[in-house]
């Protein structure tokens, strides 16, 4: 370190003293004394925080599909029944039906709460 440099860290050094040394002398004004104990206040949390509601699990096995390339056919099953939707449609009131790929189908949710979310059954 240079002459000059250690000099300026000194001085530095000792105005950020005199400057802590002022501000704990300083007199406290009794309008200060009387804010102080209500910006104190505390928020505990009334309760935990809401998890986020999950999706509607989608109860259908993805079987296959036909047709067209451009214009496919899925092919679900819902434990009972088979069911055949095409992209666009929707399902059982809760779900739509995205995207029909070669071995996948893609779910979106008709619920504005899960607006973006989308499940991809294999």
């Amino acid at each position: 370190m240079t002459p000059q440099e250690r000099a300026a860290l000194e001085k530095a050094q000792h105005d950020a003293e005199v400057a802590r040394k002022a501000a704990e002398e300083r007199p406290r004004r009794p309008a200060d004394q009387a804010r102080r104990p209500s910006s104190r206040r505390r928020y505990w949390p009334t309760s935990p925080p809401a998890a986020e509601a999950a999706a509607p699990a989608i109860n259908y096995k993805f079987i296959g599909y036909f047709g067209p390339s451009e214009n496919k056919i899925a092919i679900l099953n819902d434990g009972t029944d088979l069911i055949f939707v095409r992209q666009g449609e929707k399902l059982g009131g809760q779900f739509k039906i995205l995207e029909i790929g070669y071995e996948s189908v893609k779910f979106g949710y008709t619920d504005p709460k899960f607006k973006g979310e989308t499940t991809t059954l294999r």
